[in-house]
């Protein structure tokens, strides 16, 4: 329901505890330079302890520009400091640019970054609650190519999840910090006020669980290839400086040729093609296979004895990737474990229309 960010350790982890550190150190008295020092090395610390996962290094990084920036009094920029991050993780190990990780972290701060440098003067509105919905719906969109290559599925509902329970699992970082910081108080105090934030915690549990089965919290969407994920980003970028330029005309050039090409593309060659197209998919000690033909799909074979979730772990994937959610007609040619001990999983996940077998 696109709130996975929130459990895994991440960036939105450590810009709560900073902004929540500065304010406490702030309060009691300490001076700036201090602040940023006691701050900065906590954060560190906290990085060590957990692993340090891409998505934090990124933001621990960014955050050091930050205080150096401060402390030099130097002028601060964001996309440098993205790109500064970026750099030094790609060093330390050049394989992270595979990682569905540091691609989410690295783009949703980039697009936080776009955000508020060219679409918030676009929107003028007083009311916090549509600014912040705003906020979320361009980073699910400028995310979106990420999430569909690597999950093939949009969390519609995901916006509305966010905006209800970031607020709701920031008290909880900050009450647990709070809490681990008077630990030496009356360990019967301790115990209650943790037992509370269990009940808490439970409940915002339970609460997701049932809004993981409504029907219609996402949709899914086949992985796009690298021509669509470039025309798209360079549709969202070419958009947002003909904006700033205040070119309309030439914004409105582009967007109709962009969408000349995309129907042309994902319209009009699939609509023609009358190729007849054999997939062997690779499904271990098996048999597996797709055939395609003027967008009709059909399955001959689905199962595999040396893999025991062969059809959670690779024909429904390998059919999602391909945008493939609907099968005209399933062929099992006998019933040998290896040759069908995977249809449970499409038969509960496509549009499956008719089984052929035998007997």
């Amino acid at each position: 329901i696109g709130l996975a960010h929130v459990f895994a350790v991440s960036g939105l982890h450590i810009g709560i505890l900073y902004t929540f550190m500065t304010n406490i150190l702030s309060l009691i008295g300490v001076n700036k330079k201090k602040r940023f020092f006691i701050t900065w090395g906590i954060l560190w610390i906290y990085g060590f302890l957990i692993g340090y996962p891409t998505s934090v290094l990124r933001t621990l990084f960014m955050f050091t520009v930050l205080f150096m920036a401060d402390l030099l009094y130097r002028k601060y920029n964001s996309i440098n400091a993205i790109s500064f991050a970026a750099l030094i993780l790609l060093i330390i190990n050049p394989l992270w640019i595979f990682d569905v990780g540091f691609q989410l972290s690295f783009s949703a701060a980039l697009a936080l970054v776009i955000y508020s440098k060219y679409v918030k003067k676009l929107i003028k509105n007083k009311y916090k609650i549509i600014n912040t919905l705003f906020v979320f719906i361009f980073l699910q969109i400028f995310i979106l190519p990420i999430l569909a290559y690597h999950f093939n599925y949009i969390p519609i509902l995901g916006i509305a999840y966010n905006i209800l329970f970031i607020p709701a699992f920031t008290i909880v970082i900050i009450v647990s910090f709070g809490l681990l910081i008077i630990g030496w108080a009356d360990i019967y105090i301790i115990n209650l006020l943790f037992s509370i934030l269990d009940y808490y915690m439970y409940s915002l549990n339970y609460l997701i669980y049932l809004l993981n089965y409504i029907k219609f919290n996402g949709v899914k969407i086949y992985s796009l290839n690298i021509y669509e994920i470039v025309s798209y980003y360079l549709f969202i970028l070419i958009g947002l400086y003909t904006n700033k330029k205040n070119n309309k005309r030439v914004v409105t050039i582009i967007y109709i040729f962009f969408i000349i090409v995309f129907l042309f593309n994902g319209v009009l060659i699939p609509l023609t093609d009358s190729n007849l197209y054999i997939n062997i998919i690779d499904v271990g000690q098996g048999s597996g296979a797709l055939f395609s033909y003027k967008n009709k799909n059909f399955i001959v074979d689905a199962g595999s004895n040396s893999n025991k979730d062969i059809g959670i772990n690779t024909l429904l994937p390998y059919m999602e990737k391909r945008g493939i959610f609907s099968i005209e007609g399933m062929f099992i040619s006998h019933w040998h474990i290896d040759h069908y001990s995977g249809i449970n999983t499409l038969l509960e996940n496509l549009n499956v229309r008719r089984i052929y077998s035998g007997y």
